[in-house]
């Protein structure tokens, strides 16, 4: 096994940004500025200087000030916002959805029935929570992931999916389904679990962690299509037997990177 960072970039990211920030240059003078007004570091200059000016923005401040601007609307006039929204190509609202995460998409796609079914749409399915927001949302993980997956066009390709996730058999039966499922019948580019127990490093003791990694062999052997497509696996606080991790690797066939943090003993991390 090899000590390196791994690859976490495809090469045609470079070629999609610029494409994205052509599309979202096409947007009505109108509909730019009432974005930019949200910006208040910006709001005095927006008006004049409108499709100039979105080119330059950061993804995370356009994205969020879009969002801001479709809450705001939805207030106090659900029906402008809702019409605004809905007379955008699906191109340009998918590239849009595309720069956060997939549950905000979700959320911002309930607005407009004609959004509703964008989200079975996206190129890129990132569920990427923090510890914290993942205590309190690791069922819905399952669920939008299942929802997303079963009902989607096996004609749009996925060029990514990243999932990160608790280790808890139920869910992750559920999860490891479903993608089993998208990677036999769909198009899948990369494919990365982070998979981590419910107990922070802190709380672990050498036989939580060998639960924990009985509980991982478990999820591998009920959902081995899942595992066999997958390019990324990151794992957390596990301790393995001596052949688990030859298994492993024997059943992730497309695997690219396989990191571990503390598992089995204090491994720091590294990568193939």
């Amino acid at each position: 096994m090899k000590f390196n960072r791994g690859r976490r970039h495809s090469r045609d990211s470079k070629k999609e940004a610029c494409y994205g920030e052509e599309r979202l240059s096409e947007l009505p003078s109108d509909v730019v500025v009432k974005v930019l007004e949200t910006v208040k570091t910006q709001s005095k200059k927006a008006a004049g200087h409108g499709e100039e000016r979105l080119r330059k923005l950061p993804n995370d401040v356009l994205v969020n000030n879009i969002l801001e601007t479709v809450e705001t609307q939805s207030t106090k006039t659900a029906g402008n916002a809702e019409d605004r929204l809905s007379k955008l190509p699906n191109d340009l609202l998918l590239n849009i959805l595309e720069r956060v995460g997939t549950l905000d998409a979700v959320r911002t796609c309930i607005l407009s029935k004609k959004m509703q079914k964008l989200p079975t749409m996206l190129s890129q399915i990132v569920i990427d929570l923090s510890p914290r927001d993942l205590v309190q949302m690791d069922g819905v993980v399952a669920d939008v992931t299942d929802k997303i997956l079963s009902t989607r066009s096996p004609q749009i390709t996925v060029r990514k999916l990243k999932l990160k996730f608790f280790l808890v058999p139920s869910r992750c039966l559920s999860i490891g389904k479903s993608v089993g499922l998208a990677m036999a019948t769909q198009k899948l580019d990369a494919a990365e679990f982070e998979i981590m127990p419910l107990r922070d490093n802190g709380c672990c003791t050498d036989a939580h962690r060998l639960l924990f990694a009985q509980q991982f062999n478990d999820f591998v052997r009920d959902c081995p299509d899942a595992f066999a497509g997958l390019t990324r696996l990151d794992l957390r606080f596990l301790r393995f037997g001596e052949s688990d991790i030859p298994n492993i690797l024997s059943t992730c066939k497309q695997l690219e990177s396989l990191s571990f943090f503390e598992c089995d003993g204090g491994f720091a991390r590294c990568c193939m």
